[in-house]
């Protein structure tokens, strides 16, 4: 009697969670494969001696298992990839530190705003604000920063700018230190103010070449004051 062939050639299977297309082995032992491996085996089965059925039942267990296991094992793959999209996605809009090796197998950390997550058959890969050559694996993430404290920093910044911008015309007294070292003190009145990654330089009147820090600032003189002290002085 002619024996139905069983097809043991690859077939592709796609996964509906992460879109990947994986190839089955020729080797791989279907439910399917194993139900037509059964009934050929019946078919052909001498008459005198028949499969014994409790042999028959322990193989039809033992298939029924193995095909659970590879559900489970599949279903926990999906899980664990999904997981992992989701915690990559999670971080757009996030500071970060990441670590990584190097061409020359040298640690190098780096800090920086996640701005854009792709993902590629399951695999998210994060860049960085500035940095759109180099990508890295959510395993790559040492430290996420909070948010509240990134705020707080640029608050501060914000701050720090409407001081500096707010002492233009004004007459101040700043410290420095002078080309030996030594601590000195200036007055003048702030003349222009610049700004370079955020934080403000102070140029005083008559002096284009050294800039301060709005720390640098000591003392901020009420200039109607003097205006008015001048003015007294002169009358007198």
């Amino acid at each position: 009697m002619a024996v139905d062939p069983i097809n043991t050639a690859a077939a592709a299977k796609t996964n509906q969670v992460t879109g990947e297309t994986t190839a089955k082995k020729n080797s791989d032992l279907s439910t399917e494969s194993f139900f037509k491996l059964l009934a050929a085996q019946l078919q052909n089965q001498d008459m005198s001696n028949p499969m014994d059925n409790s042999e028959m039942m322990t193989q039809m267990t033992q298939i029924a298992m193995m095909q659970a296991m590879q559900n489970f094992s599949t279903a926990m793959d999906d899980s664990a990839k999904v997981n992992t999209i989701n915690y990559g996605t999670s971080m757009m809009g996030k500071k970060v530190a990441i670590a990584y090796t190097d061409k020359n197998g040298n640690l190098v950390n780096k800090e920086g705003l996640v701005d854009r997550v792709d993902i590629y058959n399951g695999t998210p890969k994060l860049y960085l604000s500035g940095d759109s050559t180099n990508s890295y694996a959510v395993s790559s993430i040492m430290s996420v920063y909070n948010n509240a404290s990134t705020a707080m920093d640029d608050f501060s910044k914000i701050n720090t700018i409407n001081y500096g911008t707010s002492m233009v015309g004004k007459k101040v007294m700043v410290t420095g230190k002078d080309a030996n070292g030594i601590a000195v003190k200036k007055e003048g009145t702030v003349a222009k103010i610049e700004i370079h990654d955020g934080i403000p330089k102070l140029y005083l009147e008559g002096d284009t070449t050294n800039s301060y820090a709005v720390s640098d600032i000591v003392t901020v003189y009420d200039t109607s004051t003097d205006t008015e002290t001048t003015d007294n002085k002169a009358k007198d």
